[in-house]
This record gives C-alpha cells, sequence and structure tokens, in this order.
C-alpha cells in the first residue's frame, strides 16, 4: 500500500488512488480464473464419483464460482486501500 501513499503524496485525489488499486487487481482475475478453471476441470475428472448431482464440467457451478471469487477479490482490494487513503500520506511514508 505504500504505492497509494506515495500516490497522495505527489497530489492524486482518494477516488483516483482508489480506483487504480482496484483497476490493477482486476486484471489479475482472468488469470487467476483461467488457472483456476483448467485445475478445476482437471480435478473434476478424478472426483467425478464424489459429484453427486453434478457433471464434471457444470457451468452453472463454474459461473458462481467465478462470480463470487470476482466479488472477494474486489473487496479485498478495496478495503485496505480505504483504509490507507484515510491515513496522512507523510505520516504513512515516515512509517514506512
Amino acid at each position: 500500500m505504500i504505492q497509494a501513499s506515495v500516490l497522495m503524496v505527489l497530489g492524486a485525489q482518494r477516488s483516483e488512488v482508489i480506483a487504480l488499486i482496484i483497476r490493477e487487481s482486476l486484471r489479475l482475475i482472468p488469470v487467476g480464473l483461467v488457472c483456476g478453471f483448467g485445475a478445476a476441470a482437471l480435478t473434476t475428472r478424478y472426483l467425478q464419483d464424489l459429484l453427486v448431482g453434478l457433471t464434471p464440467l457444470d457451468l452453472t457451478t463454474f459461473g458462481a464460482v467465478a462470480a463470487v471469487l470476482t466479488v472477494v477479490t474486489i473487496v479485498a482490494s478495496y478495503l485496505p486501500v480505504r483504509r490507507v487513503s484515510f491515513v496522512d500520506p507523510l505520516v504513512a511514508l515516515r512509517y514506512e
């Protein structure tokens, strides 16, 4: 979060810093989803007997997981940067 403090010292607005950090987090979602879905597709083939009522590549389940993970990513990036945005940037930089 030192990046947020540096940007605020240089004159960036609080909303700009929050938007930047969330945008950077959102860029990682597709990479994580592709890797996760690939691993899940391979794993469900082996666990097919344990999946009661589901097919190995159930699109509803995969879509629900993608939606939940996207919301978790947004919340996990928003809460810390919001907290940092209320701290005086010079105090934060001196502490680091």
